[in-house]
């Protein structure tokens, strides 16, 4: 494990370079991690570097959600799995580095099962929609179409009637005809200052919506608007905040942040044990490794 390297990159970063190579790539609305098995550093300008134990630890820590804004939230283990998945089919993944994370999963199961139970089961679309009930929303139109604005869908078609309006055509028809969506044309997007409920999920630096768009979209979007932002970066450019019915990623992440005693003592218990954890994975790697040399 000695030779267990990590990159922990910003949400967004182009790691094309990293997949083509055959790396573990795990993305998530929070960060962009790479995971391999090599002698060499995988440095770059901007990213935190983890090494062998280390590595291990940071990468255990992400999926037990202790390094989430969210503490131990869940949806970073099915991101985690997915990614998994995606690695075992590529035809340069490394046998080691498949046991390493396998072994890191399991771990994360451990210290979920004992320590983290009940913790948090909410996601952040739970989360939407606990502030667009309040607001009385019927209608929502998600704006994008990748794999938070699928989540998303997922949710909130239990409970809304669900529109959507996004550049890349073939997503939007593959969405529409999966989930029996309406669309509205992404050259058409102006025309969503009558829209009272948007959430958007594209995260760029430019910015797609300006404040001409929310003093339109304050007049006309009604009382109780909303518009949930949860892009990283964000693509909105205004000065309304929570009270003029903008709400950003923040503030989501504000709104879960305070946690009773207990579940704080819970969360005090799985970082302590973590740890220690870690190391006994690194040693058994290690003694593993030494008996396949000597055999």
């Amino acid at each position: 494990m000695k030779s267990l390297k990590l990159l922990h990159l910003r949400p967004g970063s182009d790691v094309s370079e990293y997949e083509a190579r055959g790396l573990f790539v795990l993305k998530t609305c929070q960060r962009t991690i790479i995971v391999s098995m090599s002698n060499h550093s995988l440095s770059t300008v901007k990213s935190e570097n983890f090494e062998g134990e280390d590595a291990y630890l940071f990468l255990l820590e992400v999926i037990c959600g202790l390094r989430s804004k969210l503490l131990g939230e869940t949806e970073v283990v099915f991101q985690f799995k997915k990614a998994f998945n995606e690695y075992l089919k590529h035809p340069g993944k490394n046998s080691k580095l498949i046991q390493i994370l396998n072994k890191c999963l399991q771990d994360s199961k451990l210290i979920r099962t004992n320590y983290l139970k009940g913790i948090r089961q909410i996601s952040y679309a739970k989360i939407a929609i606990q502030f667009l009930a309040k607001s009385n929303a019927n209608h929502i139109v998600i704006l994008g179409s990748g794999k938070l604005s699928r989540d998303l869908i997922k949710v909130f078609k239990r409970d809304f009637l669900v529109s959507i309006c996004a550049r890349n055509e073939l997503e939007v028809a593959e969405l529409v005809k999966e989930y029996g969506l309406h669309k509205v044309p992404w050259e058409m997007r102006h025309t969503l200052i009558n829209t009272p409920f948007l959430v958007n999920t594209i995260g760029v630096d430019d910015c797609l919506f300006n404040e001409t768009f929310f003093g339109a979209w304050a007049i006309n979007g009604g009382q109780n608007r909303l518009f949930i932002d949860m892009g990283n970066p964000s693509s909105i450019r205004t000065e309304f905040g929570i009270s003029g019915g903008v709400i950003r990623i923040q503030d989501i992440f504000d709104h879960e942040s305070i946690l009773d005693r207990n579940k704080q003592k819970q969360i005090q218990m799985a970082r302590n044990q973590i740890p220690a954890l870690a190391k006994n994975r690194f040693l058994s790697f290690e003694r593993r490794n030494l008996f396949e040399l000597n055999v």
